[in-house]
C-alpha cells in the first residue's frame, strides 16, 4: 500500500516532466523573438546592447512558463499533508487554501527567486557569447546562429561550448588533444553522445571533419547540455514543492487556530553512504525537534525550516533527500527514512 509520504514522492515525479516540458516551451519562445535576422539587425544598430534586446523579457517568458506546474504541484501537495500527521494534531475542519494570502505570497517570492536565478544565468551566458563573437570580429550570421545555440546555457556551459568547439576545430594542439582524450574517458565533455565521441576518435586518429560536421556535433552538445540544466532545475523544484507545501499547509492550520501547539517536527535523513555528513548530523544538533510549523532547525550549514528549504544556501538544499516526521512532543528521534 502506497503511504502518503509515498504519494508526495509521486506528486514530485509526476510534475518533474511538466516542469521540463515548461522549461522547453520558454527556450523556444525565447528564441521565436530572436530570430537570427532580428539579431543581425540588434547588431547593426545597437552593438551587444541592442543584440541582447532582441531575446525579449526573458524573466517573464520563463514565469509564464514554469508558475503553473509549480503551482499545481503545491495544491495536490498540500491537501496530503494533514494526513502526515499524529492523531490531534489539526482540527478535523482543516483543508489547505492555494489562495491563501499568506501562501501566496510565500510562492511569488519563491517564484521571483527562482526566474530570476535561471534568467539571470540565461541572459549572462548570452551577453557572453555576443561579446565574445564581437571581439573576435566574427560574422554577424554566424553570431547570430552562435547565440541561438546556447539560449538556455548557463555561462559556465556557454564556455564549456566554446572549449569544446575549439578542441573540435584544433585536434592537433596538443592542448585540445588532452582535452578530447580526457573527454573519451568522461572527465571532460561528459554529456556528449556515443556519436560525437566516435567522431572524436577518428578525429583523434588524423581524420579530417567539415565544419558543417563539427558545427553538427556541438548543436547535439548544446542540446544535450540544456537537457541537462532543464533537468537538474525541475528534480530540485519539484523535490522543494513538496515541502514547501508541507510547511504552508501547518502556517495556514497554525494561523487559522486549527493547530495543535505540542506538534512537533523532526529532521529525518536516510541511513546510507548517499547521504551529507552535515545533515546526518542535524538530529543530534535538534535531539528534541522543533515546535512545527515555525521552528527552525540548527545546521553546521545554516539555518532551515525544513528540507530543501528555499531559504538556505544551495549546498545545504540542493539534492537533499532528507525529510520530517511529526509528533505531539518530544520523542527519540528516527534516522532512517526506509520505515517511512
Amino acid at each position: 500500500m502506497t503511504t502518503l509520504r509515498e504519494e508526495l514522492l509521486l506528486i514530485s515525479e509526476k510534475f518533474e516532466p511538466k516542469l521540463r516540458k515548461a522549461l522547453n516551451v520558454a527556450i523556444a519562445q525565447i528564441k521565436d523573438r530572436a530570430t537570427e535576422a532580428r539579431i543581425i539587425k540588434g547588431f547593426e544598430e545597437g552593438g551587444i546592447v541592442g543584440a541582447a534586446r532582441v531575446f525579449g523579457d526573458i524573466d517573464e517568458i520563463y514565469r509564464t512558463n514554469i508558475q503553473p506546474p509549480i503551482l499545481q504541484a503545491v495544491q495536490e501537495s498540500g491537501r496530503i499533508v494533514p494526513g502526515l500527521l499524529p492523531s490531534g494534531s489539526v482540527a478535523t475542519t482543516y483543508n489547505f487554501n492555494l489562495l491563501h494570502p499568506g501562501t501566496i505570497s510565500t510562492l511569488q517570492n519563491h517564484m521571483v527567486q527562482l526566474v530570476t536565478e535561471v534568467s539571470n544565468e540565461t541572459k549572462k551566458a548570452i551577453t557572453n557569447n555576443l561579446r565574445r563573437n564581437i571581439i573576435v570580429g566574427t560574422n554577424p550570421r554566424v553570431a547570430a546562429k552562435d547565440v541561438r545555440g546556447i539560449v538556455g546555457l548557463t555561462s559556465r556551459q556557454e564556455q564549456a561550448v566554446i572549449n569544446f568547439r575549439e578542441a573540435l576545430e584544433n585536434p592537433t594542439d596538443p592542448a585540445a588533444r588532452r582535452a578530447l582524450q580526457q573527454a573519451l574517458k568522461g572527465n571532460r565533455f561528459t554529456l556528449m553522445d556515443g556519436r560525437q565521441k566516435g567522431t572524436v576518435k577518428r578525429l583523434l586518429a588524423g581524420d579530417k571533419i567539415s565544419q558543417k560536421t563539427i558545427d553538427g556535433i556541438v548543436g547535439r552538445y548544446e542540446k544535450r547540455l540544456l537537457d541537462h540544466r532543464h533537468t537538474t532545475i525541475a528534480r530540485t523544484e519539484m523535490l522543494r514543492t513538496p515541502s514547501m507545501a508541507e510547511h504552508e499547509s501547518l502556517v495556514q492550520a497554525d494561523q487559522k487556530g486549527e493547530l495543535n501547539s505540542k506538534l512537533t517536527k523532526y529532521w529525518i535523513h536516510f541511513a546510507d553512504e548517499r547521504v551529507r555528513a552535515t545533515h546526518v548530523s542535524i538530529p543530534a544538533m535538534n535531539p528534541d525537534g522543533r515546535p512545527a510549523p515555525h521552528g527552525v532547525f540548527i545546521t553546521s550549514l545554516g539555518p532551515l525550516r525544513y528540507p530543501r528549504d528555499p531559504a538556505g544556501i544551495p549546498q545545504n538544499v540542493i539534492n537533499c533527500r532528507c525529510t520530517l516526521r511529526y509528533d505531539l512532543g518530544k520523542r527519540e528521534p528516527v534516522l532512517d527514512i526506509g520505515d517511512l
